[in-house]
């Protein structure tokens, strides 16, 4: 048993869950952290008429990596979410497909760490 566990296995899976959705949750808000910067940096750069445009461009460029792999990443995730959907039997939590993968991220199809 980790740190924290009660010993009663419904309990420890819900913690376990409340904690698998709090990582999700901020990696999401670390990904959707970025722009707010770049748009602070374009429109200083916007103050400058008269620059050359290379660095609003290198901003865009890295925007335009960043938004193509949080598609890549949400993507991956709507395929696996459909796929555990798609095999739900209707029983119970003890036996449900999605609960197994959440627990055991080798059930996945797709890597969701690799894109940190």
């Amino acid at each position: 048993m980790w740190p924290g566990a009660s010993g009663n296995t419904y309990q420890d899976r819900r913690a376990d869950h409340s904690n698998i959705a709090n990582r999700i949750a901020a990696s999401e808000r670390r990904s959707s952290v970025v722009w707010p910067d770049a748009i602070k940096s374009l429109l200083r750069l916007s103050r400058h008429a008269d620059e050359p445009c290379h660095e609003a461009n290198a901003i865009a460029e890295e925007q335009l990596t960043a938004v193509r792999s949080r598609l890549a990443r949400l993507q991956a995730l709507e395929e696996e979410l459909s796929r555990m959907v798609g095999v739900c039997e209707g029983g119970t939590v003890e036996h449900c497909r999605v609960i197994e993968v959440l627990e055991n991220h080798a059930l996945c199809l797709h890597d969701h760490e690799a894109g940190k």
